[in-house]
C-alpha cells in the first residue's frame, strides 16, 4: 500500500479524492516531521476501532497485552546489555541481566495494570543504571535518565530518537486504521496517545538505544558537537 506525504497546501482536491478512492492514506506533516493530520479509508478505520474498543473493555485482555508489551521490553533490555559483555564489566552486566530476568518473571503473578507499571519501572531503573557502563565515561557523563527536559547529552539524544520513533509508529497505526488514543498499558487519560506509547515499547532498545550507543561509541558524535540551551523565563 502506497503512502503520500503532503508537505504543502498546494495539492489539488481532485488528486486527494482519487487517492482516497484507491484507499491510499494521506499524511500532512510539517517541516519538523510532525504529523498534523491524515486521511485514511473510513471502513478500515471503523473496523479496527470497534476491535480496539472490544479489547479495551475487556480487562483480562488489557492485562495480557500489557504483560506482553513489558515482557518484550525487558527482553530487549537484556539483549542489548548482553551485546556488550565482551567490552565492559561482564560481571556487572550479568548481575543486571539476572535482575531483569527476575523482574520479568514477576509479571506472571501480577493482576493489575498498576502492578505491571511497577514491574516496568523497576526494570527500567536496573537497565538505565547499567546503561552508563556501555559508554566511555571519560567523554560521556550520564548519571540518571531524565526526559523533560533532558539533563545530559545522552538523554537528549535518546529523547530525540524516541521522538522519531514515535512518528514512525504513529504512521503505522494510522495505516492500520487504528485509533492512537486507545491503548492498553499507558494511561488512557486524553493527555497523550496511549497506543503510540504502547507500541513504542517494542522498539526503544533494539532501534533507538542501540543506534545512540553506536553513534557515541564509534565517535560519530562528540560531546563538543552538542550545546546546552538555557531555558529563559519570561514575565
Amino acid at each position: 500500500m502506497g503512502v503520500l506525504y503532503l508537505l504543502s497546501e498546494g495539492s489539488c482536491a481532485r488528486n486527494i479524492f482519487e487517492l482516497m478512492e484507491q484507499r491510499i492514506p494521506i499524511f500532512y506533516i510539517d517541516g519538523r516531521g510532525k504529523i498534523i493530520g491524515h486521511f485514511v479509508h473510513e471502513k478500515q478505520s471503523a473496523t479496527r476501532l470497534l476491535r480496539q474498543l472490544e479489547i479495551f473493555r475487556d480487562m483480562g485482555k488489557q492485562l495480557d497485552l500489557s504483560k506482553e508489551i513489558i515482557a518484550e521490553k525487558i527482553s530487549n533490555q537484556r539483549a542489548l546489555l548482553k551485546r556488550y559483555e565482551k567490552s565492559v564489566d561482564a560481571e556487572k552486566l550479568e548481575r543486571t541481566t539476572k535482575k531483569l530476568k527476575q523482574t520479568a518473571d514477576k509479571l506472571s503473578a501480577v493482576k493489575t495494570l498498576e502492578e505491571i507499571r511497577g514491574v516496568e519501572g523497576i526494570a527500567s531503573k536496573y537497565y538505565f543504571a547499567t546503561f552508563t557502563e556501555l559508554l566511555d565515561q571519560s567523554r560521556w557523563k550520564r548519571k540518571e535518565r531524565s526526559q523533560h527536559p533532558a539533563k545530559a547529552p545522552v538523554n537528549s539524544l535518546l529523547n530525540y530518537g524516541y521522538a522519531f520513533l514515535g512518528r514512525e509508529v504513529r504512521i503505522a497505526v494510522a495505516l492500520a486504521g487504528m485509533d492512537a488514543r486507545i491503548g492498553f498499558f499507558h494511561a488512557n487519560d486524553g493527555r497523550k496517545d496511549s497506543l503510540i506509547f504502547d507500541l513504542m515499547e517494542f522498539f526503544r532498545q533494539p532501534i533507538i538505544d542501540k543506534f545512540v550507543l553506536n553513534l557515541l561509541n564509534k565517535r560519530m558524535i562528540q560531546p563538543e558537537d552538542l550545546s546546552r540551551v538555557r531555558r529563559q523565563k519570561f514575565a
